[in-house]
């Protein structure tokens, strides 16, 4: 049983908390963390977030290099980029509404940190992957490789977002 702090106020504290939720409801949760937790390795990523259209986490990759870019602790890391994550894709939208982006993704820059954020297309289901980087050049890497990525977790996706 988890216990989460949640405000009506603080509309975040309870999409944090029912974002948790769901995830931790899915039999494949340990699989989609697996693959993106390999993703993340081969790709040179530190954190990776499989975000629903709306922000919502749904699932996670934390690496502990993360931490050593961000300088705080792992679970200010997590909170911090759960929290958030809903606020990056909210930017995203209004950028795409006013045609303000050339492509499917988004970049932030963060003191010493990139946030690399990435729609994506599973069979007219659409999510974001979030990527926390070290430098922008990996963007292309990862945009070579995420088709391969999709493409052999896409079923396993379809039914956990199903």
């Amino acid at each position: 049983v988890e216990v989460y702090t949640t405000s009506i106020f603080q509309i975040f504290t309870i999409l944090r908390a029912f974002s948790t939720g769901i995830s931790k409801l899915s039999p494949n949760r340990d699989l989609i963390k697996y693959n993106l937790k390999n993703f993340s390795i081969n790709t040179t990523t530190y954190l990776t977030l499989l975000l629903s259209i709306d922000g919502l986490v749904l699932a996670d990759y934390y690496s502990s290099e993360a931490m050593n870019l961000t300088q705080i602790p792992k679970s200010e890391v997590i909170n911090v980029f759960e929290v958030s994550a809903p606020q990056f894709a909210v930017l995203y939208k209004i950028f795409a509404k006013f045609k303000a982006l050339q492509q499917e993704e988004a970049i932030f820059k963060v003191a010493n940190s990139v946030i690399f954020l990435r729609r994506v297309e599973i069979e007219e289901n659409s999510m974001f992957i979030l990527f926390l980087i070290d430098d922008e050049k990996k963007k292309k890497l990862i945009n070579k490789k995420l088709p391969e990525f999709l493409n052999q977790t896409k079923d396993l996706l379809l039914r956990y977002i199903a």
